[in-house]
């Protein structure tokens, strides 16, 4: 998934991840993969943790940050997602990356329905 982050022009200028094992591994190894040098903070609040929680977490990012990577658990993910594109159902599995676009506003502006969803894909896809 790192490399294709990076073949993709989306190399994130952040991450924060929970603080679980699997979590911070998975990013990790796809920082290492695609030969990332962003910062990786984690927060342990995105730990079963809800959609609200997550917002809050973006919402005290300090700095410039275009393109952020959280890294979390599900359902929250699956949540989350298909709260800020409006409706829907996206299953987020493992190491899945949902690509999202905040066409207006900072990340302290998010709410349900800012977002539109840019693509998503799954180790799965990548096989082969």
């Amino acid at each position: 998934m790192g490399r294709f982050l990076t073949d993709a022009g989306t190399v994130p200028d952040l991450v924060l991840s929970s603080t679980a094992v699997r979590a911070l591994t998975t990013v990790e190894l796809a920082a290492e993969a695609g030969g990332w040098d962003c910062e990786i903070v984690t927060r342990p609040d995105l730990y079963a943790s809800d959609p609200e929680r997550v917002l809050d977490a973006i919402g005290e990012i300090n700095g410039v940050v275009d393109r952020l990577l959280i890294a979390g658990h599900e359902p929250t993910w699956s949540t989350l997602v298909g709260w800020l594109i409006g409706g829907g159902r996206v299953r987020m599995p493992p190491a899945a990356v949902a690509c999202l676009d905040l066409p207006h506003g900072d990340w302290i502006d998010l709410a349900p329905a800012t977002c539109v969803l840019r693509w998503f894909i799954t180790p799965e896809m990548l096989k082969g």
